[in-house]
């Protein structure tokens, strides 16, 4: 099936749109507005594993998001409700209550939040955090 990467990345896309305050794109912006941000774009994809079944790839996607520092003293306050496994703001409990993605994959996972730090970009620093979204996905055919 044609597409099926960018179908993975339309699913988490359209997951994290349900994220309560989150403005979600599928590309990096120039300069960085209107807060909260995530981006969202593919880290890697393994080649296909051919079974009995048909074919199986995995892959992982990355989800940056991005909030505004208010203080000139690093502070995260503003991306821990992304950050946290639970509630409106969480980026895991959004994918957790759909974890094939609206259909485009087979089984959908956070598997890490690192790189949790302060971000530079056009001269202002921002806070970010990077989200690892690790999937898996059968095909059957061309």
């Amino acid at each position: 099936m044609a597409g099926c990467v960018q179908d993975a990345l339309d699913g988490l896309k359209a997951r994290l749109e349900t994220v309560r305050g989150l403005r979600v794109i599928d590309y990096n912006p120039s300069s960085w507005s209107d807060f909260p941000l995530a981006t969202v774009g593919l880290a890697w994809r393994s080649g296909s594993q051919v079974g009995l079944g048909g074919a199986s790839f995995e892959g992982e996607m990355l989800v940056t998001v991005i909030a505004p520092m208010r203080t000139t003293h690093p502070t995260y306050r503003d991306l821990m409700p992304f950050i946290d496994p639970l509630g409106a703001m969480s980026v895991e409990a959004a994918i957790d209550s759909d974890s094939t993605l609206g259909g485009s994959v087979d089984d959908a996972r956070l598997v890490e939040v690192g790189e949790i730090g302060p971000r530079r970009m056009g001269g202002y620093t921002y806070a970010g955090a990077d989200f690892r979204i690790r999937f898996v996905k059968q095909i059957t055919g061309g």
